[in-house]
C-alpha cells in the first residue's frame, strides 16, 4: 500500500443549527444511515452517505438529539466505524478519519485501503 502523508482537519467554529441557517438556508442534505453503529457512554454514533456519491457523514446522537456531526463532501460515504481507546475510527473508501471522542473537533485523516484490512 502506498504510504501518504496524513492530514489534520478541524472545524472553523462551534455552531448551532440556527446559526448555520442564518448563513445558508439551503444547507440540508438527505442522508442514508448505515446499519452498523457504535455506542460510547450515552452516545450512539452513526455513519453513512449523503445524496451525492462523494458525500459522507458521521453523527453522534443521544436521547435528546444530535450532539455533534461531521459531514464531508470529499470523503465518499462512511462505511465502517471502530473504537480504539478514546478515538473513533471512521472509514470512507480510501480514508480513515480518527476523531478524538473527548474533543470531536480534533480530527486526523489518513489514507487507508479498507479492502486490505478485511
Amino acid at each position: 500500500m502506498l504510504e501518504l502523508e496524513s492530514t489534520t482537519i478541524s472545524p472553523l467554529a462551534d455552531t448551532t443549527i440556527e446559526s448555520v441557517v442564518n448563513y445558508h438556508e439551503d444547507v440540508w442534505v438527505e442522508v442514508d444511515i448505515r446499519i452498523d453503529y457504535v455506542i460510547v457512554d450515552e452516545l450512539k454514533i452513526l455513519c453513512g452517505e449523503g445524496a451525492m456519491g462523494n458525500e459522507g457523514f458521521v453523527a453522534a446522537i443521544n436521547d435528546r438529539g444530535l450532539v455533534w456531526a461531521l459531514f464531508s463532501t470529499r470523503s465518499n460515504p462512511f462505511v465502517k466505524l471502530e473504537l480504539e481507546g478514546g478515538k473513533l475510527l471512521a472509514y470512507a473508501d480510501s480514508l480513515k478519519y480518527e476523531i478524538d471522542l473527548n474533543n470531536p473537533s480534533k480530527i486526523k485523516v489518513d489514507n487507508y485501503c479498507i479492502w486490505e484490512s478485511e
